[in-house]
């Protein structure tokens, strides 16, 4: 027999919103600490919010059940406002449509060919800066992953306008982020907030028309994500994606795959100025490895102690912290009842820190990482990417561009924190340093 509500936090919907605001984060490990695998959130009257925070749950919904959940509503509409109907939203037959349309341009081959501009464009970066001058890390790892992921979708000739590109960027971040900082305001109002959001759109889809444009005059094959999109057709109907979808996937691809890069690249070099021996064995390992060159991904299967580094990094400070699904149908989770429609939160984030599978879970311990640790844990107590039909595209891509750009910087470089102030995680579109990452080099 279901029981009707699972447990949750005491207090009333505006003393829940109050907590919420205050330290999001917070609230949701507080809830999963307090009440267990599944918690019932109070976000307002008639509405039901809940946490799942065990494995079994997380797989049940992101892979044996995924077919009856959705993205929930407001995540349709609040990123679909911005990215279209790319893969981060849509849902169904259309999405794995879409997805068998858009996989080759991630095979290993494709991505592997990328790592060149990788490389160069890292030590192009590194040239900006001066030593014993502070500079925020995170803002340089942003403008960095937006000209490699320029380069890799849309070849050579976009790279040097990729600052406007990063303005509307930040326009769509900061707007997706919204919806963890305060209410949504109905988008009819036109308040200078919105205003900025719709001209964003409207400059993101004239310059994505114009590149489209431009590449069907010419009608070849340039070697970078675009064109592998613009060529990929559907097996049984023969059909390419229309403009609408390649714009939406172009748009999506470019959002995601700078914006959790770079937050990844912060996180671990944040983590390595706290741990300085850390650190040291990680340039050992490069040293002998490269021996003074730049790397290639020929060198990656045997940089472990760097791979480790990744790995601890993305599960304490994931860059997809939490996520959403809704149930289409009614379903039942850890014996409980939840409606049609209501909201989930799975939170790698406070998966992550579990204390019942991972030993001092607070603490940066990449050497828990060593062969064989990762396989001995519960599937889905550790998922980064996501998990089931909806695991994220570009992993091995995202995985191999952190890798690279770590191996070229720490090769030759040391850092330093250039703030006393403390280096706390802001939750929005992604996870970033709340007020960037001062540093310097040693």
């Amino acid at each position: 027999m279901t029981i009707k509500h699972p447990p949750g936090p005491a207090g009333n919907f505006y003393q829940q919103l109050q907590e919420l605001r205050a330290d999001f984060l917070a609230y949701l490990m507080n809830a999963a600490d307090e009440h267990g695998d599944l918690v019932r959130l109070n976000p307002g009257p008639g509405t039901y919010l809940y946490l799942v925070n065990h494995p079994d749950l997380v797989r049940q919904i992101l892979v044996t059940h995924a077919s009856q959940y959705h993205k929930s509503a407001m995540t349709q509409k609040m990123v679909g406002r911005f990215l279209g109907n790319g893969l981060i939203v849509n849902e169904d037959e259309s999405h794995k449509k879409q997805r068998k349309l858009a996989q080759p341009a991630f095979h290993k081959q494709r991505v592997d060919a990328y790592a060149q501009s990788m490389v160069e464009l890292t030590q192009q970066q590194m040239q900006t800066w001066q030593p014993n001058t502070p500079f925020d890390f995170e803002a340089s790892m942003n403008a960095l992953t937006m000209k490699i992921v320029a380069r890799t979708l849309f070849g050579t000739g976009v790279v040097g306008g990729t600052q406007k590109v990063g303005e509307i960027m930040e326009v769509f971040a900061d707007a997706i982020s919204g919806q963890f900082r305060a209410l949504p305001l109905p988008q009819w109002l036109p308040i200078p907030r919105h205003l900025r959001q719709r001209a964003a759109v409207a400059q993101m889809d004239e310059l994505i028309d114009e590149m489209v444009t431009d590449w069907r005059t010419k009608g070849q094959d340039n070697g970078d994500l675009m064109s592998m999109l613009l060529l990929a057709r559907d097996e049984e109907s023969g059909e390419g994606m229309t403009r609408q979808q390649l714009r939406d996937e172009l748009v999506s691809i470019y959002f995601a795959g700078h914006e959790t890069v770079a937050k990844l690249l912060s996180w671990v070099i944040f983590l390595l100025t706290q741990q300085s021996k850390i650190a040291e064995q990680v340039q050992a390992e490069l040293h002998q490895v490269l021996d003074g060159r730049m790397p290639t991904t020929a060198d990656l299967p045997q940089l472990t102690k760097l791979d480790q580094v990744v790995k601890e990094t993305l599960r304490l400070y994931p860059s997809a912290w939490v996520f959403d699904r809704s149930p289409v149908v009614d379903v039942e989770l850890a014996g409980y009842h939840i409606p049609v429609g209501a909201t989930i939160y799975v939170s790698p984030y406070v998966s992550h820190r579990d204390k019942r599978f991972f030993d001092r879970p607070d603490e940066f311990m990449p050497e828990r990482f060593a062969a064989g640790w990762e396989q001995k844990l519960p599937k889905y107590a550790y998922y980064p990417f996501g998990g089931g039909p909806r695991i994220c595209i570009g992993q091995s891509f995202a995985e191999m561009e952190a890798k690279l750009i770590l191996a070229t910087i720490l090769s030759q470089t040391s850092f330093e924190l250039a703030t006393t102030d403390p280096i706390l995680p802001e939750p929005g579109a992604t996870l970033r340093p709340q007020n960037g990452l001062p540093v310097k080099i040693k």
